[in-house]
């Protein structure tokens, strides 16, 4: 699932459509944008940050709110 949803994502950032398999696949998709760029890591500044939910091919949907937390571009742990 994670190798799933990373390329997913990735494909998101880097302006690749995806095809209709695939966006069937998303339950819901944000784009986070920090009012204070300073507060992102250097690497990621400016950048949207998407934040999304899908499914599986299966239908499996696995949600860990935790990685959110986690994967956030943050320039300081909290």
């Amino acid at each position: 699932m994670h190798n799933f949803w990373t390329a997913l994502l990735n494909d998101l950032y880097q302006g690749i459509e995806l095809d209709a398999k695939r966006q069937q696949q998303l339950i819901s998709l944000f784009k986070l944008h920090f009012d204070n760029p300073q507060d992102m890591r250097a690497d990621v500044q400016g950048k949207p940050v998407y934040l999304g939910l899908a499914m599986n091919e299966q239908g499996l949907l696995k949600l860990k709110p935790q990685y959110l937390l986690l994967n956030l571009p943050l320039s300081q742990e909290v």
